[in-house]
């Protein structure tokens, strides 16, 4: 698991940080002139949180440690959220919001290489066919109007991915542009689909 730190400048303003194992011990974790980060730790170990600053100065800072906010229930492959392969259509996915998502095991799209947080669906149709998928506001009214990116796939969970259809900014598809839409995207009956949704660099927000 992970810690996230965040510092509250107080008087002093300029920071490194280091994680060590015990005092003098082995480094774990070293960043400089940020103000918030995460480490990986090791559950019933004790941990040494240094925090340098430039060689003259001094002042005042409160360092904040806690654990890292729980994911969507669908932030991994293993926990897709099934849509119903015989419809009814059009079929609307519960909201999620991707906030807290994590891009853990998350395949990189082809149409958009800063894609994050995402979140899965699966998808097995009954019928061959042609299919649409979009969080165009005029097809999803409760997805936001942000920037997202949809991928259709193949493949199984911790397995390679296979990209079927990958949909960045939906552009004059969508009243707002930079939603997603894959217009149609042809899949056979009885096979499963992969379908991840995740939104533009650090935009978050609801899917």
């Amino acid at each position: 698991t992970s810690i996230q730190f965040s510092i509250v400048e107080g008087t002093q303003t300029a920071f490194g940080y280091q994680i060590l194992t015990a005092c003098g011990g082995t480094e774990v974790y070293c960043e400089g002139d940020v103000l918030s980060g995460s480490f990986a730790v090791t559950a019933n170990t004790n941990y040494i949180f240094r925090a340098l600053t430039l060689a003259t100065t001094t002042g005042t800072f409160t360092i904040c440690l806690q654990a890292p906010p729980t994911p969507p229930a669908n932030d991994l492959c293993a926990s897709s959220i099934p849509i119903p392969g015989a419809g009814p259509f059009p079929h609307l996915t519960t909201v999620v919001n991707n906030t807290n998502a994590t891009n853990t095991g998350q395949p990189t799209p082809t149409c958009q290489g800063t894609a994050n947080g995402s979140i899965w669906y699966s998808f097995t149709p009954t019928c061959s066919g042609e299919y649409r998928f979009s969080t165009c506001p005029a097809d999803a009214p409760s997805s936001g109007a942000i920037d997202h990116v949809l991928v259709v796939g193949t493949g199984v969970c911790g397995g390679a991915f296979t990209e079927l259809a990958c949909s960045d900014d939906a552009g004059a598809l969508c009243s707002n542009a930079t939603s997603s839409v894959i217009p149609s995207v042809s899949l056979n009956a009885g096979t499963t689909y992969r379908i991840v949704a995740y939104t533009y660099s650090t935009v978050r927000g609801n899917i």
